[in-house]
């Protein structure tokens, strides 16, 4: 009888691994991406922007300054805001209000931030030409990073022995 036991959950546990791995190889083999059902226009506008030429590039740096000077000072208050945050994650006694409260300053800022990037997007966007608002499409469908740009960027960050090249500080 006690043979069977363990006959029995052997059993258990060899399906379990093997539905494991079928479902991993299958994952891989049909290439699902979820990161393509988001669009963020920021990723794709810089992508866009290592395609065009040095002369469109420069030609464009006016208006991709403004809109970093234009963000700047939402990005210093989404910064005061994890701040709060993290204190009042951190804080003992423990209080929820004070949580509550920080997190809501935190998502006015984030809706803030969204909104004058969106802003500054539009004028930035109104400068591309047809084609290169195409890319831009292109781009966002990508999701955050395709696996060529994913190796890419792992091998500009490591040498083959795995230390750091030529002393530039992780990103």
């Amino acid at each position: 009888m006690t043979n069977n036991k363990w006959l029995i959950v052997a059993l258990i546990v060899s399906v379990a691994v093997n539905f494991a791995l079928a479902g991993f190889f299958i994952g891989r083999a049909s290439n699902l991406d979820l990161h393509r059902t988001i669009m963020d226009p920021t990723l794709g506008f810089s992508r866009v922007l290592r395609q065009l030429t040095d002369e469109r590039r420069a030609e464009l740096r006016p208006l991709i300054r403004q809109h970093f000077r234009e963000m700047r000072p939402s990005l210093g208050g989404i910064r005061q805001a994890q701040k709060e945050l993290n204190q009042a994650l951190t804080a003992e006694p423990f209080d929820a209000p004070v949580l509550a409260a920080a997190l809501e300053q935190f998502r006015v800022h984030l809706s803030d931030s969204q909104a004058a990037s969106h802003a500054s997007l539009i004028d930035l966007v109104g400068a591309l030409e047809p084609s290169e608002r195409r890319l831009l499409v292109e781009s966002m469908r990508r999701g955050m990073f395709d696996r060529r740009e994913r190796r890419q960027a792992q091998s500009r960050r490591h040498s083959p022995s795995g230390s750091e090249r030529r002393g530039e500080p992780r990103r």
